[in-house]
C-alpha cells in the first residue's frame, strides 16, 4: 500500500503574506512574436543567476479542474494567493463526467489551461504533451528557484513511478483513500422495518421492497451514482471480480474483466437494470440529473463521493423534513467479501504547459506550485485560513461562513485537487468517519496503474470502449452474458487485450 503524505496539525497557526503589486495582467506569452509567442521558451539554466522569482509583473494563470461545485467570486483563498504571487488566477471547473472529453477538445484545438489534471486512464494524454515539448520540468524549476516544497513532495519513494529519466513533468495529487459512500433512505427502511444491508444481495432485496411500495411514488428508483456506472459502481465495489482492471489468476497478471467470475458482476447489475433497481438512465445521465433523482426523493440510494455528502443530505432534508440519511457502513460483501474500492493514494496527475510562454511567468508557476505544496499551503487550501474560515476555540476550529463558502467537505477548497489534499479527510460527520475506519480494515488499491503498463498503454483506449460497449449490452440484456461471452472475448483481444496482457506480465 503507497504511503500517505505526513498529515499536518491544524493547531499551528497559518501564516498569510500579502505580497506583489499593481500591474498590468499578461496571461504569460513570450513577446518575441507576432501574436505574442515565440517557438520555444527558454530552459531556466539559460536564465539569470540569481536564484529569486521576479515578482513585479503580474500574470494570468489559468487552471482547469473537475469537481462538484465553482469557487466564489469572492473565493478568500483564490485572493490570498493573487496577491501572494502577483496572479490573476482564474479556475475553470467542470463536473468528473465531463472533464476528460472537455480536455481533449482544449489540447487538440490549441486552447491549454496552464495548469490542469489528467486522468491516469489516459497516459497518453501526459505522454504525447512530454514527447511534443509541451511539458514544464519541475524538478528543473525547483533546483533553479530553490523551491523546497516541490523538492520535498519530489522526494516521496512513490514518485518515482512519475518521474523521467531527465526530470519531473507530472506531479500527482495525494486524495489519501478515496471512498464512494452509498446514502440510504433511512426513513425508508424504518418504515419498512428493514436494517441496513450487510452485503449487495440484501440491497438488491430492500430496494426491490422499497419499488413495490413505491415510496418514491410510481418512478422509484432504487439506486443511482454520482459519477454514472462505470466511474462510480464499477470502481467502487471490488468484492466482484472486474472492478479493478488487473488481478492475478493462477499466478499471473489477467485482465479481470475477462475472467470467468466477472460473469458474475455483470449478470448481478443485469437483474438489478432489468428490475428498475439499478436506474435505466446511468448510463447517459450526468451527475446533476442523478443528484436530482436522490434529492427529489424518486430514489432509495446513491453512490456518491465523501464531499458531496453533505450537500446531497441538506438539500434533501430541506424538501422533505421527515428524509432521514444513513450510509451504509460497514461495506457491503460481494463475491470476495466486504472488500472496498479505493485510488491510489497518488493519482490525477498536475502539469504546466511551458511552450510559448516567458521565463518569468514559468518561474511564476512553478512558485505557485511551490507553495501549494508547502505545509503552509497545504493546510490554507485543504482547510481555510485561520481568522478568515475559522477561528480557533479551546483547540477547536469554529467554522466561519467563509468556510463553507470556500471549503467544499473532505475536499478542501477547489484547487486542493492539485496537492495533497488527504487532510480534508478529516473534516466529515462522524458517520463518514466510522465508514473510513472500516476503509482502512478492508479498502484496497489497483494493484497495477496504467504507468506500469509501458508502450502497450496505446491500446488503453480501444479496450476500454469496448468494453463499455459490451457491458453496458450485457446490463441492458441486448447480449446474453453466457451466450455472446466468447464474443466480447474475442472483440476485447482484438482491441489489443492480448497485447497488452503480455506487455503487462513482462514488465511486472
Amino acid at each position: 500500500m503507497l504511503k500517505n503524505v505526513k498529515l499536518f496539525s491544524l493547531l499551528i497557526s497559518l501564516l498569510v503574506v500579502a505580497a506583489g503589486c499593481q500591474a498590468n495582467t499578461d496571461s504569460g506569452k513570450n513577446s518575441s512574436g507576432s501574436d505574442g509567442s515565440s517557438s520555444s521558451s527558454p530552459s531556466p539554466s539559460e536564465q539569470a543567476a540569481a536564484n529569486e522569482v521576479d515578482l513585479s509583473k503580474k500574470y494570468t494563470i489559468k487552471m482547469f479542474t473537475w469537481g462538484p461545485k465553482d469557487l466564489d467570486k469572492d473565493d478568500a483563498i483564490v485572493k490570498h494567493l493573487n496577491e501572494k504571487f502577483n496572479i490573476d488566477l482564474k479556475v475553470e471547473r467542470v463536473l468528473s463526467l465531463e472533464y476528460t472529453k472537455n480536455l481533449e477538445v482544449r489540447i487538440a484545438s490549441g486552447d491549454m489551461p496552464d495548469i490542469f489534471r489528467y486522468n491516469m486512464n489516459t497516459p497518453g494524454t501526459y505522454r504525447h504533451l512530454y514527447e511534443d515539448g509541451y511539458l514544464m520540468n519541475f524538478a528543473e524549476y525547483a533546483d533553479k528557484y530553490k523551491l523546497d516544497g516541490l523538492k520535498a513532495y519530489m522526494s516521496i519513494p512513490e514518485m518515482d513511478e512519475f518521474k523521467e529519466g531527465d526530470g519531473m513533468y507530472q506531479l500527482p495529487s495525494s486524495p489519501g483513500k478515496e471512498i464512494s459512500p452509498i446514502l440510504i433512505r433511512q426513513d425508508w427502511l424504518d418504515q419498512l422495518g428493514l436494517e441496513a444491508p450487510k452485503s449487495w444481495d440484501e440491497l438488491q432485496n430492500h430496494l426491490q421492497l422499497i419499488k413495490d411500495k413505491k415510496l418514491g411514488g410510481d418512478k422509484t428508483v432504487g439506486l443511482v451514482s454520482s459519477f454514472g456506472f462505470f466511474s462510480g459502481i464499477g470502481v467502487s465495489s471490488v468484492g466482484w471480480t472486474g472492478s479493478y482492471e488487473w488481478g492475478k489468476l493462477d499466478g499471473e497478471w489477467t485482465y479481470e474483466k475477462a475472467m470467468p467470475d466477472y460473469k458474475g458482476f455483470l449478470t448481478y447489475w443485469k437483474d438489478m437494470y432489468a428490475n428498475g433497481l439499478l436506474d435505466r438512465e446511468i448510463f447517459t445521465n450526468n451527475e446533476s440529473q442523478e443528484h436530482a433523482k436522490f434529492t427529489s426523493g424518486q430514489a432509495a440510494a446513491i453512490l456518491t463521493a465523501p464531499n458531496r455528502v453533505a450537500v446531497l443530505e441538506k438539500t434533501i432534508t430541506d424538501s422533505d423534513k421527515n428524509a432521514k440519511i444513513s450510509i451504509i457502513n460497514p461495506w457491503l460483501e460481494g463475491q470476495k467479501g466486504p472488500l472496498y474500492g479505493t485510488l491510489l493514494p497518488y493519482t490525477s496527475p498536475v502539469v504546466a504547459i511551458k511552450k510559448d510562454k516567458d521565463e518569468d511567468f514559468l518561474a511564476r508557476v512553478a512558485l505557485l506550485m511551490d507553495y501549494m505544496h508547502t505545509e503552509e499551503g497545504v493546510k490554507i487550501l485543504n482547510f481555510g485560513m485561520e481568522g478568515v474560515h475559522y477561528n480557533m476555540k479551546d483547540g477547536q476550529m469554529v467554522r466561519t461562513e467563509q468556510y463553507d463558502r470556500d471549503i467544499i467537505p473532505a475536499l478542501g477548497n477547489l484547487i486542493a485537487g492539485f496537492t495533497d489534499y488527504s487532510l480534508a479527510k478529516q473534516d466529515v460527520s462522524e458517520e463518514l468517519k466510522k465508514l473510513y475506519a472500516d476503509v482502512d480494515t478492508n479498502a484496497v488499491s489497483p494493484p497495477l496503474t496504467p504507468l506500469s503498463y509501458g508502450d502497450a498503454a496505446t491500446h488503453l483506449l480501444n479496450i476500454e470502449q469496448k468494453q463499455r460497449d459490451w457491458v453496458v449490452n450485457f446490463i441492458t440484456g441486448k447480449n446474453d452474458v453466457e451466450k455472446d461471452w466468447d464474443a466480447y472475448i474475442k472483440e476485447m483481444n482484438n482491441a489489443g487485450l492480448e497485447k497488452l496482457t503480455q506487455s503487462i506480465r513482462e514488465n511486472n
